[in-house]
């Protein structure tokens, strides 16, 4: 149904006077890259299993995070040109004890912070869980991403109302780690680092106050305007409104989902979300029943993060970062699927 509503949309585009590369863009992000990485996830899973797959994310954190002190390191000793392999145009701002930068692995931490804070229990070691908990707060209170920053909470949050035995006594154990933990990173930001993390927090809340920035205001009042000329039934892909974000791709926006409607109408935009909706449904159905592990945890806290981050940032049509909302969603699929076959092999 989601590629049906590609092509039709992508024709509408067209007749509407969709730029030739805009065609082939669409092809590749809604139709050839969802179902490359569908195959290598499925495939993945067949050949390891979730557990494997979660232990791989252990080490794809720390690889994340050293990549992140690296890049720092080099930019604010030799210059943007000695992390050009990081990212081309790079910038850093750690001036006046504020910190952010602009990196690729953000986006990915988004999903591994929400996951990890969601279910740091799939982390056998308490001293592992320690440094990789931390490591990931560091990140991205350094960052200046406001969708990582809120990844943290987000995920202490799924942890604390999803994960089994919740209690007073569970929300006081975890205030006191917060508490350890934030003392011990305003220290360590504070003293070697000379960061000052109230400041980062408040600037984090201001902008989360002001809708994500003055740029994402303007897109989504221009795209409103859109959705209402053409009646919320869509104009097409590839087709942009007068703000402009990108010169080099001016049919795209940050805020993606409400772009969605003005491409494709409401009808094709609840098409695309109907995978997710789905999932979410699911999820709770088993959340109910007490069938929630701290491995499904792990990928619900992952794509409830990467999910809110997509109302403002265009990860979910980005081919590197694509795989944090299909993974989660196979994976449960899958599960239910074989839950069903045994059951009528039994039956």
């Amino acid at each position: 149904m989601s590629f049906l509503v590609s092509f039709l949309y992508l024709v509408v585009g067209v007749l509407n006077g969709a730029p030739g590369v805009a065609v082939i863009h669409v092809l590749f992000v809604y139709v050839f890259s969802p179902l490359f990485w569908f195959f290598v996830i499925y495939g993945a899973l067949k050949l390891y299993g979730e557990v494997k797959i979660v232990r791989l994310f252990s080490f794809l954190a720390v690889l994340c995070v050293i990549s992140v002190a690296v890049f720092f390191a080099l930019f604010i000793n030799f210059g943007p040109d000695s992390v050009s392999m990081f990212k081309e145009n790079a910038n850093v701002n750690v001036k006046e004890g504020y910190s952010g930068a602009t990196m690729h692995v953000y986006g990915s931490l988004i999903f591994i912070t929400g996951a990890f804070f969601a279910a740091s229990d799939t982390i056998p070691k308490r001293s592992t869980r320690f440094f990789i908990l931390l490591s990931l707060l560091v990140c991205a209170l350094t960052s200046g991403r406001s969708a990582l920053m809120l990844a943290a909470p987000v995920g202490l949050l799924i942890f604390f109302v999803i994960s089994k035995g919740f209690s007073p006594k569970k929300v006081f154990h975890g205030f006191i780690i917060i508490s350890l933990l934030s003392f011990i990173l305003i220290y360590i930001m504070g003293v070697f680092f000379e960061r000052d993390i109230l400041r980062i927090i408040s600037l984090f809340l201001e902008e989360m106050g002001e809708g994500g920035g003055s740029a994402r205001v303007g897109q989504s009042l221009a795209l409103w305007d859109g959705v209402a000329v053409n009646s919320g039934i869509g104009s097409g892909h590839g087709v942009g409104v007068d703000y402009i974000r990108s010169y080099e791709f001016p049919w795209r926006y940050e805020v993606v989902w409400l772009a969605t409607i003005y491409r494709v109408g409401f009808f094709g935009a609840f098409i695309y979300f109907l995978p997710f909706l789905i999932y979410f449904l699911l999820f709770f159905r088993r959340f109910i029943r007490g069938e929630v592990g701290s491995v499904d945890r792990f990928f619900f806290g992952g794509f409830l993060c990467v999910f809110l981050a997509s109302t403002t940032n265009p990860y979910i049509e980005a081919f590197s970062f694509q795989w944090m909302y299909i993974l989660p969603v196979v994976l449960l699929f899958d599960k239910l699927r074989i839950g069903r076959s045994e059951r009528n092999a039994i039956a």
